[in-house]
């Protein structure tokens, strides 16, 4: 674990979350000023959390690029895929808790008019960054090599 690598991947979960927040803020906004007569606030929880749901994966699988080793094998079939994938888990919920401890601070400390864009709603910041983690978590659970299985003699 060198810190070259452990900043790549606070980057790259830094460079993804404004990225998907930024498409969810526009589908937040398009559906904010709809003339859609469904339009509630359930929908905007829906919203952050299939966003949420694909920056885990994506921020996942991008993170995971960038620390491994360049060649032509997918980097969660290396042998140290493991180790790789632990540790973008551990940089990204780091990120996440420093992010929602600044967020507080700054933005849900005093009282602020409810909205529906990430960070500004408390809730909805919550669930984006807790929808992204398990996702995260489901990825590196579902993509880890399998072991080979033993020949029987």
């Amino acid at each position: 674990m060198s810190i070259k690598n452990l900043l790549k991947i606070i980057v790259t979960v830094i460079v993804s979350l404004i990225v998907f927040d930024v498409a969810g803020v526009v589908v937040s906004l398009i559906f904010d000023i709809s003339p859609f007569r469904a339009v509630s606030s359930p929908l905007f929880y829906v919203i952050w959390f299939v966003d949420g749901v694909f920056c885990g994966l994506f921020t996942y699988n991008w993170a995971g690029m960038m620390v491994s080793r360049n060649g032509d094998e997918d980097w969660m079939e290396k042998s140290d895929a493991d180790s790789m994938g632990r540790l973008v888990l551990i940089c990204t919920a780091g990120v996440l808790l420093g992010l929602i401890v600044l967020f507080y601070w700054i933005l849900w400390k005093g009282s602020v008019e409810q909205n529906y864009f990430v960070p500004d709603n408390m809730v909805l910041t919550i669930e984006f960054f807790i929808t992204l983690m398990i996702s995260m978590i489901f990825g590196n659970n579902l993509f880890r090599p399998s072991a080979k299985p033993q020949e029987r003699g």
